[in-house]
C-alpha cells in the first residue's frame, strides 16, 4: 500500500501481452495533491478492415492528463465525452479508476472489470 501513497509523478505503463498490448495502466498524484489513483483500462478489438488491434482507446488513455482530469468533479463525463469523439465501432474497453484519499478511497468502474483492495494481502473489498 505504501507505493500508492507516494506522491511521485504521474507514471503510465502497460502491460506487455503476447499480440495486442492494447491495456493500460497509469497512477500518480493529483495536481493539487489531494489524492493518488490508480487507473487500469482493458481496452479491446479490432478494426473493421484490417482486422489490426484498435489501439484508439488506449492512445486516448495514454494522452489524458490524468492528474487533472481526476479533479474534475465530472471526470467520468468529461472521459466518456472524449471517446464519444473518436470512432469506437467494434471496439471497447474497460475501466477501473481508484482515488485514493487520506481518509477514504473512492472507486469507479465500467464493464466487466473489479476492483479489489487488500490489506496484508487479504482481499478486504471488491466491487461487484
Amino acid at each position: 500500500m505504501a507505493s500508492l501513497t507516494t506522491h511521485a509523478p504521474s507514471t503510465n505503463h502497460h502491460t506487455i501481452q503476447a499480440t495486442s498490448q492494447q491495456d493500460f495502466a497509469t497512477s500518480g498524484t493529483s495536481q493539487d495533491g489531494s489524492f493518488d489513483y490508480v487507473v487500469v483500462c482493458d481496452t479491446h478489438g479490432k478494426t473493421r478492415i484490417t482486422s489490426k488491434y484498435d489501439l484508439k482507446l488506449k492512445e486516448l488513455f495514454e494522452n489524458l492528463d490524468w492528474k487533472t482530469v481526476l479533479q474534475e468533479e465530472d471526470f467520468f463525463e468529461i472521459i466518456q465525452n472524449k471517446i464519444k469523439n473518436i470512432d469506437t465501432h467494434k471496439i471497447g474497453s474497460t475501466i477501473s479508476i481508484c482515488k485514493i484519499y487520506p481518509d477514504r478511497f473512492e472507486n469507479y468502474w465500467a464493464g466487466d472489470s473489479s476492483i479489489k483492495i487488500y490489506s496484508e494481502g487479504v482481499e478486504v473489498w471488491k466491487t461487484n
